[in-house]
């Protein structure tokens, strides 16, 4: 079985690195947690305004426009990439000191903590690990570009040279066609035929006959 020369392996490209899809998944988390309540009170429910919680999502505002720049199947480039990483740095912890209040502000008025405040944690943490993940691409070499090798083909079996399914059987020997009879006479046997065989003539020597001319009976 020959296989046909395979050709070089596509490539598919990626619409977006996956360091910037997960900074993209991290704002968008943040912004949802700004529509949503901080603290959940018998008297009072505290929103993300009210919390003060409206800088972190600013602070990643410029973080999310980093990741738009061209070309967006490769990382984030390491001088905006450093810039990004200040910004992520500075609005993490400030979701920490909002969670932290709004835990305060529970106890104070006998409620809990609202799922916005939780989400504001994770999306801004959601947000650093995309950077880190970025830079650390360029920091330790490895390949930058969101082009990955797909399955090669299948190997296609040529028509000429087709596998065969089993051991190869010698070809039957030709039989020797014997030469048919006329209709209504028996082919005599074998006896009778070496009897039939006309006999050799052999040549007349002659009798010896004696000195007188008499013959010589032996």
């Amino acid at each position: 079985m020959t296989a046909s020369s395979t050709p070089r392996r596509p490539t598919s490209r990626l619409a977006f690195h996956a360091s910037r899809i997960v900074v993209d998944v991290g704002v968008l988390i943040t912004l949802g947690a700004m529509s949503l309540r901080f603290v959940n009170g018998g008297t009072s429910n505290v929103h993300s305004v009210g919390a003060d919680a409206l800088p972190a999502l600013l602070l990643l505002i410029p973080v999310f426009v980093i990741t738009l720049i061209p070309d967006h199947s490769q990382p984030i480039p390491a001088p905006l990439g450093w810039l990004a990483l200040l910004f992520g740095i500075a609005a993490f912890p400030y979701a920490i000191i909002k969670h932290i209040d709004a835990a305060t502000i529970a106890d104070a008025v006998g409620g809990s903590v609202g799922l916005g405040a939780r989400l504001l944690i994770v999306g801004t943490g959601i947000t650093l690990i995309g950077i880190v993940l970025g830079l650390a691409r360029g920091i330790m070499r490895l390949p930058q570009g969101g082009a990955y090798p797909t399955r090669p083909p299948a190997p296609t079996v040529s028509r000429k040279s087709a596998p065969t399914t089993g051991a190869s059987s010698p070809a039957p020997a030709p039989q020797k066609m014997s030469r048919p009879t006329a209709p209504g006479r028996a082919r005599p046997p074998a006896e009778d035929r070496i009897r039939q065989a006309p006999r050799p003539i052999l040549p007349d020597v002659g009798r010896p006959e004696d000195e007188d001319g008499s013959e010589n009976p032996a």
